[in-house]
């Protein structure tokens, strides 16, 4: 191959090589998980960033045991919804916990982990009672 090809050649794969790096082909996809993921094992894979949406500022978050495969990142992004004609259906009383709570993980290493979140409160004056007291999935990581 001639010196001017190769170099053609060389450019060519280099230009390539940045286009998908700022298209973002080789980044992990984010696995979104929610209330519909409830008591199900989710399997991800090694490098697999994570969020969890809980839809009620009541809930509280179990930490992470020592040694879980994944890890929190951050403090949990908080989006309460004032009541009011405007706001979401149920969310038109004060006391109603509207909003949501957003966390993000990172995956460390093989292995299962459960993410936890328990409420006692499920509106200002309605205790809750299983099951809407406890929210809880299994995130197995693979290889």
């Amino acid at each position: 191959m001639k010196k001017r090809t190769r170099a053609r050649v060389s450019v060519a794969l280099g230009m390539a090589l940045v286009l998908l790096s700022l298209s973002g082909a080789n980044a992990a996809t984010t696995k979104s998980l929610s209330e519909s993921y409830a008591d199900k094992v989710v399997t991800v894979a090694l490098g697999t960033p994570i969020t969890l949406t809980l839809h009620n500022m009541y809930w509280q978050f179990q930490s992470l045991k020592a040694g879980a495969s994944l890890a929190a990142v951050g403090s949990p992004i908080l989006k309460p919804v004032m009541p009011g004609p405007k706001a979401p259906a149920g969310c038109g009383v004060p006391g109603t916990g509207c909003g949501t709570q957003l966390w993000k993980f990172k995956t460390v290493k093989v292995g299962v982990t459960q993410l936890i979140a328990t409420r006692t409160s499920c509106g200002e004056a309605l205790r809750c009672v299983p099951p809407n007291d406890r929210f809880a999935l299994t995130v197995k990581v693979v290889r």
